[in-house]
């Protein structure tokens, strides 16, 4: 039994994950649909639908924004190539015809000596079959984006089930134990660990709202644009322990070095350093 369950989980393993993630999902969501349900006189499928659906406008939401914003950074990069290409080939240049030998602490680079030719042609050699692949790669891409959003929706449904069925979750499980004094345990560690996971989710959603806040209030001072998508996508990626405020992190200094201007007149490579700074309200993180 145990080799077939092992069997069946690796042959369905993409549809236990998904399962999993819509079974955590529900559980996350049941403390605030229980507090519906409680306090106002709505059923509490009701209370799931006023839920998810909150959710989903959220999701719908965040992703319209940020797809805006990348499609501007995006014009905004294509807008600046030319005088990027034009700076990096001028730096090049420079470098190249350099006479003095380059010092790099105890060692010395003589730009002339280096075989230039031969390193773009290596490089020549990477990138064509690379750009000869884009169609192939734009033709995955789609298919990858069709296939997340099937998922988002099953996952998306499943967990609406589970939401709705979840309060008799608890009563399977104590059927389940018949044995004297197992009953009284698992009901004890079953309490236990809503309240730990309703206290959790209270947490993060506390935190979630004060780094949105304090990431859209200190990119628009700084004038980073688009600052509320990016202070919305902070607050959400604030549920990601340790990986989340990296990326949204990132993903402000990478907005903030293809803005086109700011007011303080600073390079892009200084902006983006002061925006790095000024989008992690906790550097200890």
């Amino acid at each position: 039994m145990l080799v077939l369950c092992i069997l069946i989980i690796w042959r369905f393993q993409s549809l236990m994950g998904m399962v999993i993630v819509a079974a955590l999902l529900a559980y996350l969501l049941n403390p605030l649909i229980a507090f519906i349900d409680g306090k106002t006189h709505v059923p509490r499928w009701g209370a799931v639908v006023i839920v998810y659906l909150a959710l989903a406008l959220l999701v719908i939401a965040g992703s319209s924004a940020l797809g805006v914003a990348g499609f501007q950074q995006g014009l905004n990069l294509i807008d600046q190539a030319p005088t990027l290409i034009e700076s990096a080939t001028r730096l090049i240049s420079e470098f190249v015809a350099r006479t003095e030998p380059l010092a790099i602490g105890p060692f010395q680079i003589a730009p002339t000596s280096i075989p230039w030719e031969t390193i773009s042609q290596q490089i020549l050699g990477l990138i064509e079959p690379t750009l000869s692949q884009g169609a192939v790669a734009a033709s995955r891409l789609a298919t990858l984006t069709v296939r997340t959003v099937i998922n988002t929706v099953f996952i998306f449904f499943v967990s609406i089930y589970l939401a709705l069925d979840l309060p008799n979750m608890s009563s399977y499980l104590l059927r389940m134990v018949e044995q004297p004094g197992y009953r009284e345990d698992v009901k004890r560690l079953l309490d236990e660990l809503k309240l730990v996971w309703s206290a959790y989710l209270r947490g993060q959603i506390v935190l979630g709202l004060v780094i949105f806040s304090m990431v859209w209030v200190g990119l628009t001072l700084l004038g980073v644009q688009n600052s509320l998508a990016l202070g919305l996508m902070s607050g959400l990626l604030e549920f990601i322990p340790s990986v989340g405020p990296v990326v949204s992190a990132i993903i402000a200094m990478i907005v903030a070095f293809f803005q086109p201007e700011n007011y303080l007149h600073l390079t892009p490579w200084v902006y983006a350093l002061a925006v790095l700074g000024g989008d992690d309200p906790h550097p200890a993180n």
